[in-house]
């Protein structure tokens, strides 16, 4: 009897199992509902077939159906629970719902499954690149390569993973690789454009941008790209038209809207920047960055209780990349301080800069306190006064260069605003071009040492073709500035290369400038600002390199004081167009009216009149500033 039993449920299993096999030949072969009623004739004789559970979530995801497939998997799974399509299946429904912790749970299930899952480790690579950890990107993207060299989308994934951790060589070894398989592929070459560009390589960006954009000009990320160089080359007037090329293609893209707005509050169209930034908010109301955007734009709101809820909900949100609920919070703060509700306003900023700072700690990107200080140690020991002496065949005399440099928010934009409203002074705002000459000429710093001679023949090529570079920007200007503040990091090259140069060095209250790090959220660099303790490090030992150079530095240089010039507009106005040997100009105390392209947080603050809200801001939040205060005193945790 009971071989009858089991012949009976072989014969039954064998027919199960040819069903399936039916069902998915007619799914190989698009033939949906026919692959559907074979999946549901399988459920009929047993509801908990794993595979036809699965395979019906396959089709509802295809479907558009994803909280459906996302039940069906699921119920496959209690009955399959190591089975790594399923999971890989699950993770994509997932995803479809913006359930990143539960898309990420099923990639890393399905890797572990089976490690050599290409499709499983592509999808892990390209989630953790969008939630912004690239080293753990990067480690995917090479497995992937290991399993099946040469997949372009593993060779993209590294490249971003690559790029976001600012290897740019890197980066750009891998493009071109990519490249090498499929040569003249515009958006390939659009993104090595990119690279270039992020890498300090403006010129050659911008070139093949153009070509990228006529090889495809109907591909909205392509211009996108060329926007984005556009606005690291400080042209900000010529990205609008690339971004509103862009929106013709693209109407729903909200990158571009974002952009775009940036743009227009750049150059002080404030109405048009809020304009675009409500748009964005219009195509999808759960936008932090544009809630921020708008926060910047100096209006300070009303109590909202109904805005304030929606906020802090974003704060948590699943779905949300930690960058946008992140800036859910900080708009949220922001909000807060403008109604001097100070405790409340810390807390939320406090949160949402923890956020951060705690991601940056498991990513590897954080700032290195003790670094930090190891490279001020190395360029005061590199630099004693006796050092320029014997450089000074390196560089070459201009008075055409200035630099503004001190700590970020130290007041950096407003002199370069007051400055560049003179008729021959020409503001270029940031760039990276001195950073990149500073590491091309590294290897030979290094070998020279603090009595080495520098070698002229690799400096003053890189020299004069900077020069071109900012006679090119300034047109007839007699002063081009550069207004980067990092560049106090690089004042020795500086004065080796342009003995003639000027170099303005702007401080505040280390207090204010701190606090104002940490009520501000950046797209890129200032790693520092996201703990209080961090930032006064950073401040100190800034400090303590500005005062070695005031010791040796063999040019002209001039201090700022942000608090003594809101304090005394014309008095410290008058001094800074004196330095830089120029006749007054009335224009100067105007700087709020000068209509040229600003690219930094503060675009509101220099279109407006002085103002004094800024000084002496940390007293409101002093009961909270105990390791920022620890830190400027020269303590240093950790």
């Amino acid at each position: 009897m009971s071989g009858q039993i089991n012949a009976d449920q072989s014969t039954r299993a064998q027919a199960l199992q040819r069903v399936l096999q039916d069902g998915l030949t007619h799914h190989q072969a698009g033939r949906r509902q026919q692959a559907e009623a074979h999946y549901r004739a399988l459920l009929r004789e047993d509801p908990d077939h794993a595979d036809a559970l699965q395979l019906l979530g396959v089709l509802a995801l295809d479907d558009g159906d994803a909280q459906k497939a996302a039940a069906l998997i699921r119920r496959a799974l209690v009955m399959m629970p190591n089975f790594a399509d399923g999971y890989l299946n699950l993770g994509n429904a997932l995803d479809k719902l913006d359930d990143t912790a539960g898309t990420r749970a099923a990639f890393e299930r399905a890797v572990a499954l089976n490690p050599d899952f290409l499709l499983a480790r592509l999808n892990l690579a390209d989630l953790l690149n969008r939630l912004g950890e690239p080293a753990r990107a990067e480690m995917h993207a090479r497995h992937a390569l290991h399993i099946a060299p040469g997949t372009e989308r593993a060779l993209l994934a590294l490249w971003q993973a690559l790029r976001s951790q600012r290897r740019w060589q890197d980066a750009m070894q891998v493009l071109q690789h990519t490249l090498a398989q499929r040569p003249g592929v515009p958006a390939m070459l659009c993104d090595l454009a990119s690279t270039l560009a992020e890498a300090g390589d403006i010129d050659t960006a911008l070139a093949l941008h153009r070509q990228a954009c006529a090889m495809d000009p109907g591909h909205a990320l392509i211009h996108m790209g060329h926007a984005a160089s556009l606005n690291l080359a400080g042209n900000i007037a010529g990205a609008i038209p690339v971004l509103q090329r862009v929106l013709e293609l693209a109407p729903g893209y909200i990158p571009a809207w974002l952009t775009l707005g940036w743009c227009q509050r750049g150059l002080g169209r404030f109405e048009d920047a809020c304009a675009c930034f409500n748009r964005a908010l219009e195509i999808d109301p759960n936008q932090p960055e544009a809630h921020w955007n708008l926060s910047l734009l100096g209006r300070a709101p009303a109590a909202d209780p109904a805005k304030e809820a929606t906020l802090r909900a974003m704060m948590h949100r699943d779905g949300l990349t930690l960058f946008q609920q992140a800036a859910a919070g900080f708009t949220l703060g922001k909000m807060l301080d403008e109604q001097d509700r100070c405790d409340a306003a810390f807390a939320v900023l406090a949160e949402a800069n923890a956020m951060i700072h705690a991601h940056q700690i498991a990513n590897g990107t954080g700032f290195d306190a003790a670094g930090f200080s190891t490279d001020i140690d190395t360029l005061i020991a590199n630099t004693p006064a006796a050092a320029f002496a014997i450089r000074t065949a390196a560089g070459v005399e201009s008075a055409l260069p200035v630099f503004i440099v001190g700590m970020p928010r130290a007041g950096t934009t407003l002199v370069e605003q007051i400055a560049a409203s003179h008729s021959q002074v020409h503001g270029a705002g940031e760039s990276r071009h001195i950073a990149t000459i500073c590491q091309a000429l590294a290897p030979m710093i290094r070998a020279a040492g603090p009595d080495g001679v520098w070698d002229g023949a690799q400096t003053q090529p890189l020299a004069r073709a900077h020069l071109e570079r900012l006679a090119s920007q300034g047109g007839t200007a007699i002063r081009v500035i550069d207004k980067t503040p990092d560049n106090v990091l690089h004042l020795g090259t500086i004065a080796t290369l342009f003995p003639g140069a000027r170099v303005i060095i702007c401080s505040r209250d280390a207090r204010d400038n701190c606090l104002s790090h940490f009520f501000q959220l950046y797209t890129d660099g200032n790693n520092f600002s996201y703990d209080l303790a961090e930032c006064g490090w950073r401040a100190h030992e800034t400090a303590r390199l500005v005062e070695h150079w005031r010791a040796v530095l063999p040019i002209k240089f001039l201090d700022l004081q942000y608090e003594t010039l809101v304090g005394d507009l014309e008095g410290q106005a008058r001094r800074l167009i004196d330095f830089l040997g120029l006749e007054w100009e009335p224009a100067c105390l105007d700087f709020h009216q000068n209509e040229r392209a600003v690219a930094t947080p503060n675009m509101w603050g220099v279109r407006q009149p002085i103002y004094h809200r800024q000084v002496g801001r940390w007293r409101q939040y002093e009961q909270h500033l105990g390791p920022l205060f620890a830190a400027l005193d020269g303590t240093r945790s950790g």
